[in-house]
C-alpha cells in the first residue's frame, strides 16, 4: 500500500508540474504573440511541445519497427536488408547465422520494457545460439563485446542463468585465442577447430584497441562464475601493457602476438567526473568541444544525418570530401556523447540535438521494411545501402532512449557501457552485480585445511 500511496503521489507531482511548465509555454507563447502584433509582425503558430516522455516513446516505437522487420525477414539471421527485405548475410559472424541482432538487442528491448520481445529472443538464444558449430573465422573483440557482452548485461538486468552460460559457452571458444607466448590474443579463431591467425592487413599484428577492450568482459565472467581462468587472460594482458617500453610514453596502434613488439607506429567526460583531479575541467571542456564537432557534422549534411568521415582542411570543417566517406552507417558514438553529456550537464542543447537526429532518421533511415544507412548525406533524397546494421538496435536506439529518460533508468554512478553499449553493473554499487558466493572452505577434524 506504501508504494502504491508513493506512485500515486508521483505520478500527481509529475502531472501538476507538467501542466505548470504547459501553462509558462503557453503565457510565454500569448507574450511573443502579444508583442508581434504590436510591431506589425504576422504571428506565426507556435512550435508543437514534444515533451522527453513522448521523444522516448517515439524512439521505443522506432525499436518496435526495427525489430519487427528483423523477425519477419531475417530472423536467426545477423542482420537485415530492409529494402529487399531479406537477411544480410556479410556481417560481424561472416556468415550470417549467429542472430546477431537478437543478442545486441536484448538489453534494449528489456530496458524498453518490451518483455514479449525480449521473451521471444530468450527463447531462440537457448535453443538455437550454438557457438561451437560455427566453422569459420570470427573476431575475438567483436565476438567478445556483441555476444559475451550481450550476455553478461541481460545476466546482470535479469538474473536468467541462460544468459550466464551462455557467455561461458561463448568464452570458452575464444580462450585458444590467448594461447601465446605474450598472452595477447590472435584476433580471429575459428570456434569450431580452433585455428587462429592475426590479421594479414596488420602485418600478423593484433590491434591495441581491440585486446584492451576484452578486459570487461573477461573480468566480470569470472565474478559471476567464480572461475578465474577468464580474469588471468586479460589481467595478462594488462600486465604487458603496462610493463612495455611504450615510444615516446605513447601507445602505437598495433603489437605482435608473438612477440609483444610494437607494429606501426601512431572518454573525456565520464574522466572528469571519475578521475577528479586538476585536469577534470580540461577533460569536461574537451568533451564538450568533441561533441560540438560531431553536431557540426551531423548539421551540415542535407540530411542532418553524419558522415562516415569528415575532414578539416582550410576549405571544409567537418565535412566528408571522398565519395567513400559521405555515407551513413547509422552509428551510435555521437548519440552515446549527447547522453553522457546531458546527465552530467543538464544542458538541453544536447536532447534537442539528440531529437533533431530522431526526426531526421525517421524521415531519411525509415523504409518500409527496417531502417537503412544511407549512401551520401549530403543529398537531399539519399539512397538507401540496405542494411540494417545490429547496433543500431543495440547502441543507437539505446543511446536516443536513454538521453530522453530520467537519470534512474541506469544511474551513470551504478552502470557502465561496453564498446557495444551492452550496461554492465559497477561492483560494489549495483545490487544486480551478482558476483558468484565462493564456497566455504573446508576445515579438517585437525584444523588443517
Amino acid at each position: 500500500m506504501g508504494k502504491l500511496i508513493r506512485y500515486a503521489t508521483a505520478v500527481i507531482i509529475f502531472v501538476i508540474v507538467g501542466l505548470m511548465r504547459m501553462s509558462d509555454i503557453e503565457s510565454d507563447n500569448t507574450l511573443r504573440r502579444i508583442a508581434r502584433e504590436v510591431h506589425g509582425v504576422k504571428t506565426e503558430p507556435p512550435t508543437p511541445l514534444v515533451l522527453s516522455a513522448d521523444k522516448q516513446r517515439k524512439v521505443a516505437e522506432m525499436m518496435r519497427h526495427a525489430w519487427n522487420n528483423y523477425k519477419l525477414y531475417a530472423w536467426g539471421k545477423d542482420e537485415l536488408k530492409p529494402m529487399s527485405k531479406r537477411a544480410h548475410l556479410t556481417s560481424i559472424s561472416r556468415g550470417g547465422d549467429l542472430g546477431t541482432t537478437i543478442v545486441n538487442s536484448m538489453d534494449t528491448l528489456y530496458l524498453m520494457g518490451m518483455n514479449n520481445e525480449f521473451q521471444e529472443g530468450r527463447d531462440w538464444i537457448a535453443n538455437h545460439f550454438h557457438i561451437n558449430d560455427i566453422d569459420r573465422e570470427l573476431s575475438v573483440f567483436e565476438t567478445t563485446v556483441h555476444f559475451v557482452g550481450g550476455f553478461l548485461s541481460c545476466y546482470a538486468l535479469t538474473g536468467d542463468t541462460v544468459f550466464r552460460d551462455k557467455a561461458v559457452e561463448v568464452a570458452d571458444a575464444l580462450l585458444p585465442a590467448f594461447d601465446t607466448p605474450t598472452g595477447i590474443p590472435y584476433p580471429l579463431i575459428n570456434p569450431s577447430n580452433k585455428a587462429l591467425r592475426p590479421y594479414y592487413w596488420a602485418g600478423g599484428n593484433s590491434i591495441l584497441s581491440e585486446v584492451g577492450a576484452l578486459h570487461m568482459e573477461f573480468t566480470y565472467l569470472s565474478e559471476i562464475t567464480g572461475n578465474n581462468i577468464y580474469r588471468e587472460k586479460v589481467a595478462r594482458i594488462r600486465d604487458l601493457l603496462h610493463n612495455v617500453q611504450k615510444p615516446d610514453g605513447l601507445y602505437p596502434n598495433f603489437i605482435n602476438p608473438r612477440n609483444g613488439l610494437w607494429g606501426q607506429r601512431g572518454m573525456f567526460a565520464l574522466a572528469s567526473t571519475t578521475l577528479q583531479n586538476s585536469l577534470s575541467d580540461r577533460y569536461m571542456d574537451v568533451a564538450k568541444n568533441l561533441t560540438q564537432t560531431c553536431h557540426e557534422a551531423y548539421d551540415q549534411a542535407d540530411t542532418k544525418l553524419s558522415p562516415e568521415t569528415f575532414r578539416f582542411s582550410g576549405e571544409v570543417e567537418a565535412r566528408a570530401l571522398k565519395y567513400s566517406e559521405k555515407m551513413y552507417l547509422m552509428r551510435p558514438d555521437t548519440f552515446e556523447s549527447y547522453f553522457i553529456l546531458w546527465r552530467l550537464t543538464k544542458d538541453q542543447k544536447y536532447r534537442d540535438w539528440g531529437w533533431e537526429a530522431v526526426q531526421a532518421l525517421e524521415k531519411y533511415c525509415r523504409v518500409e521494411g527496417g531502417y537503412t544507412g544511407l549512401q551520401n548525406v549530403y543529398q537531399s533524397k539519399p539512397l538507401g545501402d540496405d542494411v540494417q546494421q545490429s547496433w543500431f538496435l543495440a547502441q543507437t536506439l539505446k543511446y536516443l532512449y536513454l538521453l530522453f529518460s530520467d537519470d534512474s533508468l541506469l544511474p551513470l554512478d551504478e552502470w557502465v557501457f561496453n564498446t557495444e553499449a551492452h550496461p554492465f553493473p559497477i561492483k560494489d554499487k549495483n545490487p544486480l552485480y551478482r558476483a558468484a558466493i565462493k564456497p566455504a572452505i573446508a576445515i579438517h577434524e585437525d584444523n588443517s585445511l
